[in-house]
């Protein structure tokens, strides 16, 4: 179906149900004939969305067919969008995904609103034995808001178990009164996401940019650069600038390792990413925080051939470790993070529990002075952090072990490889 340029208004061109054959989504394309520029659907929800809204509309829904990708929604603006309770229910301001894994493609979700989850997208009640899940490509999700301490996800929530693929799409400018601004990876869901921008996203109570409720699976790491491969990880992305939580941590991404089923310990997969100039300012990790679980099982990420630079925190400047993380950084470059309060670890503040390296990496221009210091461990004799093959301002402190480092340590000399511009990009 091709669609003309023009913005659709009224009660014909909002709430789209895509058309089932005996339970089974028909494999239907709406298509614009140009771009999401030129065809708008403007659902003209209620401004301000709240309880008193008699205006609750949003832009698609697919209920209950998770047979294929076979349906598709490519090249639409999707705007105003408004859910706040009764038949649109509380989730998905632009789009409701129920069950289903259809493709959304090329498309811009902006000004949408949820009350609880999804101000642009919320996606819901997968089965995890299902062989699809909903792929979101090529897609801009700016400027959308979840409206309650209840779940979040300010641009794109996934439900319980509800596995997606996120490609080559620009989070910006959304909002989460609690955790997600940009992205909220919901109770064993499985994050994948492959180049994608989240910047300038805010959350209240935790992951500024990403938050990952807990993770379910051990990716394979011999198998992880398949598109889309085993879950869960976050791959070639940029995670910055100016994502920020207020009252909790992870400015950048928060991920959780408990999964209250997993009998084994759980992983988590960063390469080639730019975490950079994130903010945690009123509790931990600026960049990053990882908390794995409050039981016998470990969460075990493997950060890779990744920056942390520009990020803030109370504590951990561009990372931060609590509770039986066992994580792997390897070929990273941590610069110019910081820390208030004096706090230390203006690069690293491990607190994990368990036993943690830092491989080949550069750690400089994190210290603020004197009485700072690059990395900080806690005060348990479980706290076990190895930092070898790496060049540490100003070495490493006591409680951290080194093997085979830069001695002394000696300015990497970083370069601006497209000119003297003064950024970090």
């Amino acid at each position: 179906m091709i669609v003309a340029p023009g913005t659709y208004t009224g009660s014909g061109n909002r709430n789209l149900v895509f058309p089932q054959t005996g339970g089974v989504a028909r494999a239907i394309t709406v298509k614009c004939v140009s771009s999401a520029e030129d065809c708008i659907i403007d659902v003209q929800g209620s401004n301000p969305c709240n309880s008193s809204a008699t205006q609750q509309h949003r832009g698609f829904v697919f209920n209950n067919d998770a047979a294929s990708n076979a349906s598709v929604v490519d090249g639409f603006t999707i705007k105003n969008g408004c859910v706040w309770s009764g038949a649109t229910g509380s989730y998905g301001g632009g789009i409701f995904i129920n069950h289903s894994a259809p493709t959304i493609r090329r498309c811009i979700l902006e000004n949408n609103k949820a009350r609880y989850g999804g101000g642009g997208i919320a996606l819901e009640g997968s089965d995890p034995a299902l062989a699809y899940f909903p792929l979101i490509e090529s897609c801009t999700i700016r400027n959308n808001a979840t409206l309650q301490n209840v779940s979040g996800g300010g641009g794109i929530y996934t439900g319980t178990h509800m596995d997606a693929l996120v490609k080559n799409t620009v989070i910006s400018g959304n909002s989460s009164a609690r955790q997600g601004g940009g992205i909220f990876w919901g109770l064993g869901s499985d994050t994948r996401m492959i180049s994608c921008v989240v910047e300038n996203n805010t959350a209240a109570e935790g992951g500024g940019g990403v938050y990952v409720e807990n993770v379910k699976h051990q990716p394979n790491i011999n198998d992880i650069l398949l598109d889309p491969g085993p879950a869960p990880y976050i791959l070639r992305s940029r995670i910055g600038p100016d994502n920020s939580t207020t009252n909790s941590r992870g400015g950048g991404l928060w991920i959780n390792g408990e999964w209250p089923s997993n009998t084994t310990p759980v992983g988590f997969y960063i390469e080639d990413c730019t975490i950079i100039d994130n903010h945690a300012d009123a509790s931990l990790g600026g960049g990053l925080s990882l908390w794995g679980s409050a039981d016998t099982l470990e969460l075990t990420p493997r950060i890779v051939n990744t920056v942390f630079a520009g990020n803030t925190a109370s504590s951990g400047g561009a990372v931060h470790i609590l509770d039986r993380v066992i994580a792997t950084f390897a070929n990273v470059t941590v610069m110019h993070n910081t820390v208030s309060g004096g706090n230390g670890g203006s690069a690293i503040y491990f607190q994990g529990q368990r036993a943690s390296t830092v491989s080949n990496s550069v750690l400089w221009y994190d210290a603020v002075g004197p009485a700072e210091s690059q990395v900080r461990v806690g005060t348990s004799s479980n706290d076990l952090l190895t930092v070898k093959w790496s060049d540490v301002q100003g070495g490493l402190p006591s409680g951290v072990t080194g093997s085979n480092n830069v001695d002394p340590p000696s300015d990497p000399s970083f370069v601006d490889v497209d000119g003297a511009d003064n950024t970090r990009t």
